[in-house]
Formats: C-alpha cells, sequence, structure tokens
C-alpha cells in the first residue's frame, strides 16, 4: 500500500515542480518560500481537522521535528533558487538523488543498511542522472562538473543534503505522531521561521509578488502539502525513508516532457533516456526491496 501513497506523491510533485517554473522570475526565492508557506499552513490545517489518529502519543516528536522545520525553512528558499536559475528538465532528475543522501544519513543515524538489490537500484538512478547531464561526446567527469557549475543545480544539491538529514528526522517524529499533526506543526514552525528571515530583508516586497502571482503561489501550496502528506503516510507504512523518496522520483518522467512541451525548454527531451535510466533503479528497488 505504501508504494501508490508514494507513487500519487510523485503525481502530485510533478505538477508542483512544473508550477514553481511557472511563477515568473521576477519573485524574489525569499519572497515565494515565505507565501507558499502561508498557504500551506490553512491546507495542513484541513488535514489535521480530518486526522482521525491521535495526534502525538508522546512529546518525543518535539525535538526532530523542530530540527527537521529549521532545515525545510532554508531547504524552501535553496528550492526556489533552483528553479529560478535551472531549467525544470534539468533540476528535476536531481531529486532522484536523494535516496543516496538518504543512504548515507541512514547509516550514521539508524545504522540502516539498505538490500543488495536496493543499493543497485540507487546507484541506477545515480547512472541514469549522470545521463541526463549527457550532451554529446565529453570526458567521464564532465557532466558531474557541468551539474555543479550551474547555479540552479548547485542549490538542487545543497536542497537534497539538507532533505536527507530532515527525512530521517521526520521519521523519528512519526513514531510519535501522526502524519497529519506532524505536517500542521511543521509547517506553523517553518513559516514562523522564514518570517522571522523576512522581517530582517527590508528589500523584499511579498505583497507585490502575491498580487501577481497569487494563483500559481497557491496551486504550489496546495500540490505542496498534499504531496509531502502522501509521502509522510508511505513512510509511515513502510518506515524506510530511502525507498519512498526513490519512488516519488518518478516524477520526473512526467515533468520532462511537460517541461519539453509547456516550458519550451529545447534540451528536455535529450535528458529522457536518463531519467528513464533512474526510473528503472527505482522499479529495482520497489521490485526487490
Amino acid at each position: 500500500m505504501w508504494f501508490y501513497y508514494a507513487l500519487l506523491s510523485a503525481l502530485l510533485n510533478a505538477v508542483n515542480i512544473l508550477a514553481r517554473k511557472t511563477h515568473g522570475t521576477t519573485a524574489r526565492p525569499l519572497e515565494l518560500a515565505w507565501l507558499t508557506q502561508v498557504v500551506m499552513v490553512p491546507f495542513s490545517t484541513v488535514l489535521l481537522v480530518l486526522n482521525r489518529h491521535n495526534l502525538y502519543t508522546s512529546t518525543d516528536f518535539l525535538i526532530p521535528t523542530l530540527a527537521a522545520s529549521v532545515i525545510y525553512a532554508f531547504a524552501a528558499v535553496l528550492m526556489f533558487t533552483a528553479y529560478k536559475y535551472g531549467e525544470a528538465s534539468e533540476i528535476s532528475p536531481l531529486q532522484t538523488l536523494l535516496p543516496l543522501g538518504l543512504i548515507v544519513t541512514s547509516y550514521i543515524m539508524f545504522k540502516e543498511i539498505p538490500s543488495p538489490a536496493g543499493l543497485i537500484g540507487v546507484l541506477m538512478v545515480v547512472w541514469g542522472v549522470y545521463f541526463t547531464s549527457v550532451n554529446g561526446k565529453h570526458r567521464l567527469l564532465h557532466p558531474f562538473k557541468m551539474i555543479w557549475r550551474r547555479r540552479g543545480s548547485r542549490a538542487m544539491l545543497s536542497v537534497l543534503v539538507l532533505w536527507s538529514v530532515a527525512t530521517n528526522l521526520q521519521l523519528i517524529s512519526l513514531r510519535y505522531a501522526s502524519p497529519g499533526f506532524l505536517i500542521f506543526f511543521g509547517q506553523v514552525t517553518t513559516l514562523i521561521l522564514l518570517s522571522m528571515y523576512l522581517a530582517v530583508q527590508s528589500d523584499h516586497k511579498p505583497s507585490r509578488v502575491w498580487r501577481r502571482w497569487k494563483w500559481h503561489i497557491i496551486a504550489i501550496g496546495g500540490l505542496s502539502v498534499m504531496s509531502v502528506y502522501f509521502q509522510t503516510v508511505a513512510m509511515k507504512l513502510l518506515d524506510n525513508s530511502s525507498y519512498v523518496l526513490a519512488v516519488k522520483g518518478l516524477a520526473i518522467l512526467i515533468v520532462i516532457p511537460l517541461a519539453a512541451k509547456f516550458l519550451h525548454e529545447k534540451h528536455a527531451m535529450r535528458r529522457f533516456p536518463g531519467a528513464v535510466i533512474a526510473v528503472v533503479g527505482v522499479a529495482v528497488i520497489y521490485v526487490f526491496q
């Protein structure tokens, strides 16, 4: 059952990625991150009201959830930075690298070792991402160098490092609280942190951004909450964040052709074969885990 929740999270995430790319380039990442968080809180409140489980069984969820919220606040700004300076078909395949980061952080935090098949699947995901950056003849390490040199790609890689830690903190919190409550608590905390950061930025004007891009921001906020909710439910069912987030990487198969068609990214379909390799890696993880 976890697979279907993770897959639904992937579908919502794919649409969300396209929405992030169509908000316009005049808005600043911090403004968009804060406004999106403002929108996400009401959506997460609805999830809390619909929650049929105990909100929490122990206050032990507090410390990991607060730590994860700090990390997510930084990641939210970096995410919009990534999509502002990079193409959707270029940035989205990098998200499939998250399971690799989770292997490292899961081992450090939980001494959790993936199965051999799971490790092979994750390595295939990495191989697929490598080929999304290949364009004609190249040296062996050239694609990795190109990823690092681009500002959008660097921002996305930073997001992945932050997510790999925050996701495992979230996994700890799920032992003591329901998914709906954790999302609500985390979103409110992240909003407070971003509000404090925005308050000291005198040159930012989120009201201007809201007037021009409010429907995009509402769509991003709603899709983000639902995608995270289904991801969290899947993690609670499986108790293995690497596999859930690997399945969520299927979003790239939707993003790349849509980016070519609607965002007119001329190199998008060249990245599709690499995306397919990454998805095969996801399938290996699912079938043999």
